[in-house]
């Protein structure tokens, strides 16, 4: 199904190169409509895999800032201590004012969202965040807000949603945002 277009686009150019007019016979035309369109297939690098919606979660690295969703086990997220302050969406993003012990290095922060998903109105469901600490021995405790990428969680959800936001390892209450609700 997803070959058609490619078949389709064989089959309209050999009839350009070989013409109606041309006198061949009937059973060359699906041995030459087979051999353009093998031809045209792997030639042009028209695939099924090209033609396919790519996974929102595919070759993500763990530190680009954009969320994970599903592909994961809660008990086996794992990362440093912190604190979960404050939380909002900004556009495609969510901001996240967290506060950890360090402050000489930089430290990330990953997200992971559940694929289970509250049935309510509006939808609801859990997001883990996770603390990558680089081994940073200061005895500061900064705060910062970081900004991860959610566009994979709204097009998935494609309504309004709530998000209910839970460190792993962190001691702070779970924080609930909401997305598209006034």
């Amino acid at each position: 199904m997803s070959e058609l277009p490619c078949l389709t686009f064989a089959l309209n150019t050999m009839n350009r190169f070989f013409p109606s007019t041309v006198k061949r016979p009937p059973a060359l035309t699906p041995v030459l409509a087979l051999l353009f369109g093998t031809v045209l297939l792997f030639g042009t690098g028209c695939d099924s895999e090209s033609m396919m919606t790519p996974d929102p979660n595919a070759d993500i690295p763990a530190d680009s800032g954009v969320i994970q969703i599903g592909g994961f086990q809660k008990d086996e997220l794992s990362g440093a201590r912190f604190e979960l302050l404050d939380a909002r969406f900004v556009g495609n993003a969510i901001e996240v004012q967290v506060a950890y012990s360090g402050g000489c290095m930089d430290h990330g922060f990953r997200m992971f969202a559940d694929e289970a998903v509250a049935l309510s109105m509006p939808p609801q469901l859990a997001v883990y965040v996770v603390h990558d600490d680089p081994g940073d021995l200061c005895e500061a405790y900064p705060q910062e807000t970081i900004r991860v990428d959610v566009t994979p969680l709204m097009d998935w959800l494609r309504s309004p949603f709530v998000v209910h936001l839970q460190g792993i390892n962190s001691p702070s209450d779970v924080i609930t945002v909401s997305y598209g609700i006034e």
